[in-house]
């Protein structure tokens, strides 16, 4: 088969070689690759423009998920290496096509110019030429069946076209599906954290309650306190009158001493206690901090699996490019093809 070229296709897929081979993918290097064809000046820029593809899906790659990214992948190399096998079948087919056209036009212009010759040199021989003119005819209708073999196999690879668009209908589809569990994820996750919200506001305000509550027994304890040193200073008043009484008055005085150490002591278990309640609203507002900073963080998050999405949808766009690329390229050899048939006919016409 005649060789149409080079084409980013062999390009890519010796680079992808002599990357797997632990080589570094240069113009010389993908050239030896390719067995010593091509020249430089056609494989630079393939060489060029495939570093470029790898420098971009090595950006998608660190920000898409792996699961995304894997399925992504696969479906990219699916479809590249179904449409690099369906082109080259194509070409094959198209370039097997025009050498078999160019036979037989050679093979019926030498019928054509023996047959003039036979009767321009036996005008007599008259049988002889409608016998060759039959001839002519029978090999016509080879030609005829050979051109509809030709257009069966053309039914049969639109029917894989066919095939490929609705893998592809089928694959937009599970795209449209998981964008809707994205924005489910999305919903479900805003409202749990609303309800933690809720429930550290909750905490935070009974926090506060019962730290009014302690101050409040504080208050009624220095009350007490001070009620009691006024009772103390109007018996020490009553001391030099009452010596008589010294002894029942000294053993009240230990019993309010006592008290009054106990009422101290509880005033600072009431401090010690309103102290553990501030730090427990500070550990409750830096908890409330933390919760803000962890919803700020999925809304980054969401952000960032949004822009991956994004990315997915571009190279899907990418590979619909790709297919009507190649139905372009289907669409010319099936002109040329109709254009070699049309040219046949005429050509009959002409010998007619």
């Amino acid at each position: 088969m005649a060789r149409t070229g080079i084409q980013y296709s062999d390009v890519a897929r010796a680079a992808a070689q002599l990357i797997a081979a632990g080589k570094s993918p240069t113009v010389d290097s993908v050239r030896e690759a390719l067995g010593g064809t091509g020249s430089k000046s056609t494989i630079a820029p393939f060489v060029k423009r495939w570093r470029a593809e790898q420098e971009d899906t090595a950006v998608a790659e660190a920000a898409l998920p792996s699961p995304l990214l894997s399925a992504v992948r696969g479906l990219h190399e699916h479809m590249q290496a179904e449409f690099s096998q369906q082109r080259e079948a194509l070409e094959q087919k198209h370039s097997q096509a025009i050498q078999a056209l160019q036979v037989q036009a050679k093979q019926l212009q030498a019928d054509k110019d023996k047959a003039l010759a036979e009767n321009l040199v036996v005008q007599e021989e008259l049988v002889n030429t409608k016998q060759a003119l039959a001839e002519l005819q029978e090999r016509f209708h080879a030609q005829n069946v050979a051109m509809a073999a030709l257009q069966a196999e053309q039914a049969g690879l639109q029917q894989r076209l066919t095939d490929r668009a609705t893998e592809i209908a089928t694959l937009t589809v599970q795209l449209s599906q998981t964008r809707e569990q994205f924005a489910h994820y999305q919903e479900a996750t805003a409202a749990q954290r609303e309800a933690e919200r809720r429930n550290y506001e909750q905490r935070i305000a009974r926090h506060e309650h019962d730290l009014i509550s302690a101050n409040r027994e504080i208050a009624g304890l220095q009350a007490t306190l001070t009620q009691r040193d006024s009772a103390l200073s109007s018996l020490a008043s009553k001391h030099g009158g009452l010596q008589d009484e010294f002894g029942s008055l000294r053993q009240e005085l230990q019993t309010i001493q006592f008290a009054r150490d106990r009422l101290v002591e509880q005033l600072d278990e009431s401090r010690q206690a309103r102290n553990d309640a501030s730090s427990k609203v500070q550990q409750l507002e830096q908890a409330v901090l933390e919760a803000r900073l962890t919803e700020a963080s999925h809304a980054r998050e969401a952000a960032i699996r949004a822009d991956q999405l994004r990315n997915a949808l571009v190279q899907i766009d990418a590979l619909g490019q790709e297919k009507l690329g190649w139905i372009q390229e289907r669409t010319i050899l099936e002109q040329q093809l109709q254009a070699a048939k049309q040219a046949m006919l005429d050509q009959d016409r002409a010998e007619r």
